[in-house]
C-alpha cells in the first residue's frame, strides 16, 4: 500500500471522524456517553452509503478498489469519555481473517465468565472485551458469543435472570469456514424469529448471499419461504387501503426489515466482508445522531428503536473474499467504477457537490409545531413537530400512530381528508382516495400551513365491512409554532407536556 492509497483512506475516514467529532459535541443530553457504543454502526452505514446519491461510489468501494485483503478500519479510543477515535487496517483474508481473532479474543473471556443481562454483556466486562476487538461494536459482540456457542466453544450457565457463557474447549481450534457456516445458521434462525416460524434454513442464506443483489429481491425470497406471495403488491398500497391481511404483511415486513439489516447485512457485511452493501442515498451525520440521541431518551419500544437503527440498504454485491468463500465467480464493481477516473480527482468532485447540496438544503426546510385532539378517540391531545416536507399521508400515519387507531380500523375502508377550507386562494382539501385524486399521497404540509395558529381538519372515514352506515372521526390540528430546521432534527418528535 503506498502513501497516495493512505492519503485517500485517511481522506475518506477523517470525512467521518470530524463530522462525528463535530455533531457529538453540539449534542446537550444525559447519557451522551453512551452514544459512543453506537460509533461502529454510525460508521457501517457510513461505509456502505454513496457518496454521490444513487450510484454506487461509496467509501467501501473505494477501499476495496486500493485493496481486497486489507481494509481500513475506525474504532473509539475509549468509552470512558470521548476522546477520538483510532485508525486501524484489518486483514480480510481467508485464513487470516480479523474474525479469527476477534473469536480468540472472546473465546478466552469467557474462561473468567460472560454475563449477558437484557441481551447485552455486562457493562464492565463488555468494555474490557471491546477494547481488544477489531470492531469496536456492541451487536458484534453478542454475534462473537452467539458465534463460539453455535461452535460448541462456549456454553451457557444459567441462573435466576441472567446467562453465564463459559469456555468448555479451550484446545479447539476455528475456522473460516465454519464460521461462515454457523453466521448462516445463526442468521436463518433469528429471521425465522422475526417471522415467527420455522422457514429458512442455512442453503437459503448462503443462497441469498451469492445469488441476489436487490434487497427488496432478498426479502420477496424470504417472505415466500414463509408462504407471502404479494408483498411487493401490498407495498404499494398505503396503510389506509389495505385489508386485515395485507396489514399483517405490513407487520411481518416492518419486524423482517430491521432484522435483516442487523442478522444479514451486518453479518456477512460488515463484520465477515463476504458482500458490499449499497444504501444509495448520501450519509447524513447530522440527522443520524440526532436520531440514535432522541432515541437514547427514552420513551421508545425497543422495536421502535430497531427500526430506525437498521435499515436496510438497496442492494449488495459479493467481496472477492465472498465469491471465494462461495464458490461464485466475482464481479469488480468498484473496478468498473474507478479504472476510468482518477478516485483522486472523484474525491475532491464529490467534496465540491456536497458543498452545494449542504447549502441548498439547509435555506429548504422549516419545522411546525402542530396541536392534535380528537375528543371521540381520546380525551389526550398530542403536541407533534414535523417537517415542512413531509407527506400528508405521513402525517396520517403519525396521527394512526398516535391515537392508537389500529383496533378501529382492523377489515375497515378507510378515506381521510385534509380540510382547509379556512385557507382562501389554495386547495381546500387533500384526499386520500377520491376518484381520480389521491392528493395526500403528495402534497406536503407546506402547501397547507401558512401562519402560527392556523387551523385544520384531518376528517377520517371508517366503512365497516357488512354495514351501511359509516364511521367520521375528526382530528383537530392547530399551528403552535413553526421554526427554520438548521440543525435537522429526528422528525416527527411527540413534544413531551
Amino acid at each position: 500500500m503506498n502513501n497516495k492509497d493512505d492519503l485517500m483512506y485517511n481522506k475518506l475516514n477523517f470525512n467521518f471522524i470530524n463530522g462525528f467529532e463535530h455533531e457529538y459535541s453540539l449534542l446537550n443530553m444525559k447519557g451522551k456517553r453512551e452514544l459512543m457504543y453506537y460509533s461502529q454502526q454510525m460508521y457501517r452505514r457510513w461505509l456502505y452509503s454513496a457518496l454521490v446519491p444513487n450510484t454506487m461510489v461509496t467509501p467501501a468501494n473505494f477501499f476495496y478498489y486500493v485493496s481486497e485483503e486489507k481494509v481500513p478500519m475506525i474504532r473509539p479510543g475509549s468509552f470512558k469519555k470521548f476522546c477520538g477515535f483510532e485508525t486501524l487496517c484489518l486483514d480480510i483474508g481467508y485464513d487470516t481473517h480479523y474474525i479469527l481473532e476477534d473469536a480468540a479474543v472472546v473465546k478466552e473471556a469467557s474462561s473468567a465468565g460472560i454475563r449477558i443481562v437484557n441481551s447485552r454483556v455486562e457493562r464492565e466486562t463488555e468494555e474490557k472485551i471491546l477494547k481488544k476487538l477489531n470492531l469496536a461494536d456492541t451487536d458484534y459482540l453478542i454475534f462473537l458469543i452467539e458465534l463460539l456457542k453455535r461452535l460448541g466453544l462456549i456454553e451457557p450457565m444459567v441462573s435466576i435472570n441472567t446467562c453465564v457463557y463459559t469456555e468448555v474447549k479451550p484446545e479447539k481450534k476455528i475456522d473460516f469456514g465454519t464460521i461462515i457456516k454457523a453466521a448462516c445458521e445463526i442468521t436463518a434462525d433469528k429471521l425465522n424469529n422475526a417471522l415467527n416460524g420455522d422457514f429458512l434454513d442455512e442453503s437459503d442464506i448462503l443462497f441469498l448471499i451469492k445469488s441476489v443483489t436487490a434487497v427488496d429481491k432478498a426479502a420477496e425470497y424470504i417472505l415466500e419461504s414463509a408462504g407471502v406471495y404479494n408483498a411487493a403488491d401490498v407495498m404499494k398500497k398505503e396503510i389506509a387501503e389495505c385489508t386485515a391481511y395485507e396489514k399483517a404483511v405490513y407487520i411481518l415486513l416492518n419486524r423482517l426489515i430491521p432484522a435483516m439489516d442487523k442478522y444479514f447485512i451486518a453479518v456477512f457485511g460488515f463484520y465477515l466482508r463476504l458482500i458490499k452493501p449499497v444504501y444509495t442515498q448520501r450519509y447524513c451525520m447530522k440527522y443520524e445522531m440526532e436520531m440514535i440521541a432522541e432515541l437514547l431518551k427514552g420513551g421508545y419500544s425497543e422495536t421502535e428503536k430497531e427500526s430506525h437503527i437498521y435499515r436496510c440498504p438497496a442492494m449488495y454485491t459479493l467481496t472477492k473474499l465472498g465469491a471465494m468463500a462461495t464458490g461464485s465467480s466475482y464481479n469488480d464493481i468498484q473496478g468498473y467504477i474507478f479504472n476510468k477516473v482518477d478516485p483522486e480527482l472523484l474525491l475532491i468532485s464529490i467534496d465540491e457537490q456536497e458543498s452545494i447540496i449542504d447549502k441548498c438544503s439547509n435555506k429548504e426546510k422549516s419545522v411546525y409545531t402542530i396541536k392534535i385532539e380528537c375528543g371521540k378517540v381520546s380525551d389526550k391531545d398530542y403536541t407533534v413537530k414535523f417537517l415542512s416536507d413531509t407527506v400528508l399521508n405521513e402525517v396520517w400515519g403519525e396521527i394512526y400512530r398516535l391515537f392508537d387507531l389500529e383496533g378501529q380500523i382492523n377489515g375497515c375502508r378507510v378515506r381521510f381528508c385534509f380540510d382547509i377550507a379556512e385557507c382562501p386562494g389554495v386547495n381546500t382539501s387533500f384526499a386520500s382516495d377520491e376518484i381520480g385524486d389521491r392528493s395526500c399521497f403528495k402534497a406536503k404540509l407546506s402547501e397547507i400551513v401558512q401562519n402560527i395558529g392556523q387551523h385544520f381538519v384531518c376528517s377520517t372515514e371508517i366503512s365497516y365491512p357488512n354495514k351501511i352506515i359509516s364511521d367520521k372521526l375528526l382530528f383537530n390540528m392547530t399551528v403552535l409554532n413553526i421554526n427554520k430546521d438548521n440543525e435537522r432534527h429526528f422528525y416527527p418528535v411527540v413534544v413531551k407536556n
